[in-house]
């Protein structure tokens, strides 16, 4: 009886412990809240937002070509931005001028909004000239879309970060929703 009592409450202890390498659940990453940039925070070229300095947490808009797209380990991927892409022949260049941009973090939460804004060759590698993991390894076109991008700005020098929007123009010159 002593026995069966005690393999009983051994029992009882093993089922209500949870299982081995279960810990808690991990909520979802929150999705960016919408940025709306106030006028004065709405940038023609990428120099100027580089020069405006802005504070984190500000949000902005700025246009300039994607010179350069990586992905980060955390699954983000990193847009290097430069007003011309005129005077990008090799990869030397494309890494000179993705230092001098500014740069924009599509976080991983935001590519899940559809095929558009995923990391492949229909999605965000089709705004860029070149992609690698540390600087620019190869080539994907000789030109790139001009692009606006939307978001908030982070620490750092003209820093984006999350970007929430994404606008390219088509070959009208018409502005388009990513």
């Amino acid at each position: 009886m002593k026995l069966s009592l005690a393999l009983a409450a051994v029992l009882l202890a093993a089922l209500s412990l949870p299982a081995a390498g279960a810990g808690p659940k991990k909520r979802p990453a929150p999705v960016p809240r919408p940025a709306a940039p106030a006028p004065h925070n709405r940038f023609v070229t990428v120099e100027e937002v580089v020069r405006a300095r802005r504070a984190p947490a500000i949000a902005v808009s700025v246009e300039g070509y994607v010179v350069l797209a990586r992905r980060l380990k955390s699954g983000s991927v990193q847009l290097s931005l430069a007003d011309s892409i005129d005077h990008v022949l090799s990869e030397r260049d494309a890494d000179a001028l993705a230092r001098a941009g500014a740069q924009a973090v599509v976080p991983a939460v935001q590519q899940k909004r559809g095929a558009r804004w995923a990391w492949s060759a229909a999605g965000l590698q089709r705004l860029a000239m070149y992609i690698g993991a540390a600087r620019a390894e190869r080539a994907l076109r000789d030109t790139a879309p001009k692009v606006r991008v939307t978001g908030w700005t982070a620490k750092g020098r003209a820093v984006i970060s999350p970007v929430t929007g994404i606008e390219y123009q088509d070959d009208n010159g018409d502005w388009k929703r990513l």
